[in-house]
């Protein structure tokens, strides 16, 4: 069953539902995907801020490429040959490359950013 979407709103609930992901190479898809541990196809940067998503996918094993329309059907059929190993190999790797907490992180990171610029003053 394939689910073709615009803009959502509910990301989030869409992956949960989902095996697989299909899209254009932007950051935010990318790691809406992997923190969801969703295997994914990138069919292509559409702007110059996503090419540099191309390197990061293959580096970390995230998801696979498709430079062309034509090679989805095969990039599919491989993720699900032997017993979907390629599917779950980058699902291991995703689940590797994931970091939980990165607001919480960030959030910290500011505090005591704002911190230190009141003992400046």
């Amino acid at each position: 069953r394939v689910r073709i979407c615009g803009f959502v709103e509910e990301m989030e609930k869409l992956l949960l539902d989902s095996d697989l992901m299909i899209c254009r190479g932007s950051p935010n898809t990318l790691y809406e995907a992997v923190m969801m541990n969703i295997p994914l196809i990138i069919t292509g940067p559409l702007l110059e801020q996503e090419r540099g998503n191309w390197q990061l996918i293959r580096q970390h094993d995230l998801g696979l490429i498709c430079q062309r329309p034509k090679e989805l059907g095969g990039l599919i059929n491989e993720l699900l040959v032997d017993d979907a190993a390629l599917w779950r190999r980058i699902a291991q790797s995703q689940r590797r490359y994931r970091r939980f907490g990165s607001a919480q992180r960030l959030a910290e990171y500011l505090a005591a950013l704002a911190d230190s610029v009141k003992k400046i003053k």
